[in-house]
């Protein structure tokens, strides 16, 4: 017998049915009653979506995440209202594929949360975006994406030639997908932290600054961020960072980096071409330049300056 059952795998895209096969299996309690009371007891809601949600998929674990109701008291924090909406709302299901260390919430009507909103319009959708990030992050080495914000969603996706490659097993109100053979385009269409955000993923620098272009000519008012792997990273001594250039002396294409409200910010340039392409990233705090990253087509070299002195008193 194949874990979940073959007549829940069918509800699955060929691509999620293969990310699921992958999964490890854990043991977790399916029994209804069983998890009834045990809900009941816990002060929790006993939904037939997070009943059902058990019975089918609980169990399964990739490396960044782990499905499964938790049996656990409820824990209110009086100090975050979402934390506590969550808790005594709904039914704590595990990890959550790329928060970090967030809690996946589900809902009376099937939907997914997380610690930072919501997430999926049901946990079906939800593993078929996890199933959609994991495919970007198994791409070889090196791959690159670009985030952008705020997010632009079908019109970056029009502007790339995309509008024929949405991914409709993978979309909902919450988050929605395009994917042909080079790109791989993920708009989130909600609030809270790590939203209203695109981020592209490729295997070409190129297309990586092509995204760029096109997404400026779209909206010029962008904020963005270039990100690949591999990625190399080095601490430099006060002689190395003396002689960091001087981001006025490159000629190329300026982006402002960042996002609408972080306290980090500074430029993303886009200089040569070819062979020589490649993006610099100079990350400033307080107007102080923080880190400076090099993109070029094998990967990223990140290069974090010596603290200030203010800054170093309050390093551990």
């Amino acid at each position: 017998m194949t874990f979940p059952p073959s007549p829940v795998l069918a509800r699955f895209s060929r691509r999620a049915r293969a990310f699921l096969s992958r999964a490890t299996p854990i043991h977790v309690e399916r029994d209804r009653d069983v998890l009834s009371a045990r809900l009941t007891a816990l002060g929790r809601r006993e939904w037939p979506a997070a009943l059902d949600f058990q019975r089918d998929l609980a169990g399964l674990g990739w490396p960044s995440n782990v499905l499964g109701i938790e049996l656990r008291p409820i824990e209110a924090d009086p100090d975050d209202p979402l934390a506590r909406a969550l808790e005594e709302s709904m039914v704590p299901i595990g990890s959550v594929e790329g928060d970090g260390d967030a809690t996946a919430y589900i809902n009376e009507a099937g939907e997914v949360f997380s610690s930072f909103g919501p997430r999926s319009s049901s946990i079906v959708t939800y593993i078929e975006q996890a199933a959609m990030w994991a495919e970007c992050a198994a791409e070889s080495h090196p791959r690159f994406a670009v985030f952008l914000r705020p997010a632009l969603g079908e019109a970056l996706a029009a502007a790339l030639s995309l509008s024929g490659s949405f991914v409709p097993e993978a979309s909902d109100v919450y988050e929605q997908w395009w994917a042909n053979g080079r790109l791989r385009l993920r708009h989130r269409a909600y609030d809270e932290i790590c939203a209203r955000q695109d981020v592209v993923t490729t295997a070409s620098l190129a297309d990586a600054c092509h995204v760029l272009a096109r997404a400026h000519g779209v909206s010029p008012g962008l904020f963005v961020h270039v990100g690949a792997a591999p990625t190399t990273y080095l601490q430099l001594s006060p002689g190395e960072a003396a002689e960091v250039p001087d981001e006025r002396s490159w000629r190329g294409t300026r982006y402002s980096f960042g996002n609408e409200s972080g306290a980090a910010h500074g430029s993303v340039w886009v200089v040569g071409e070819g062979e020589d392409m490649r993006v610099h990233e100079y990350i400033k705090h307080e107007g102080a330049l923080h880190t400076w990253i090099t993109i070029d087509s094998a990967g990223a070299t990140s290069r974090h300056l010596p603290s200030p002195p203010w800054q170093r008193e309050f390093q551990c």
